[in-house]
């Protein structure tokens, strides 16, 4: 068996470009695409915290992890 074997039933249908993505749907699901797609394109992703996740599992109490942009202070140096 070959690859020329078998009939290309490859059915032609007109694809639309989503304003928000720019990727190419159905004329039958571009409106619930766009729907979807410019309510996720609104909101923010979820920032990741390390420290959390470096913490979970350790007994180290949350509190006590450094926060992303936090600046710890630092003890002076005894001489």
């Amino acid at each position: 068996m070959d690859v020329d074997d078998y009939p290309l039933d490859v059915e032609h249908v007109e694809l639309v470009q989503c304003s928000v993505c720019s990727r190419n749907f159905r004329t039958d699901v571009i409106d619930k695409h766009e729907a979807i797609c410019i309510k996720a394109s609104k909101r923010k992703p979820k920032l990741f915290d390390s420290g959390k996740m470096r913490a979970n599992g350790t007994g180290i109490p949350l509190n006590k992890t450094i926060r992303p942009g936090e600046v710890v202070p630092r003890e002076p140096d005894k001489d």
